[in-house]
């Protein structure tokens, strides 16, 4: 990829362990609220966005095993205090 467009502006950042996609959480600026990123690392197009809430974000790639990969139809439920 040659770059990320000007408009991003990159505050976190992970590379896939294919080397395939980057995950970039965009700041935003005074007139934008924050996003995750899905970029295709080597054509730089945003492949998927999702705003984000004005709070402190960090972000990471873990491999889970497929055992603890929920399926089916799940609902949350509060946890008793």
């Amino acid at each position: 990829m040659d770059h990320i467009a000007r408009s991003v502006r990159v505050n976190r950042m992970v590379v896939s362990p294919d080397n395939g996609d980057l995950y970039v959480i965009d700041a935003g600026d005074s007139n934008s609220q924050p996003r995750l990123l899905h970029i295709d690392a080597h054509t730089g197009a945003i492949l998927h966005e999702n705003a984000l809430n004005f709070v402190h974000w960090n972000l990471a790639l873990a491999r889970i095993p497929q055992a603890f990969i929920p399926h089916g139809n799940l609902r949350a439920a509060s946890c008793a205090r």
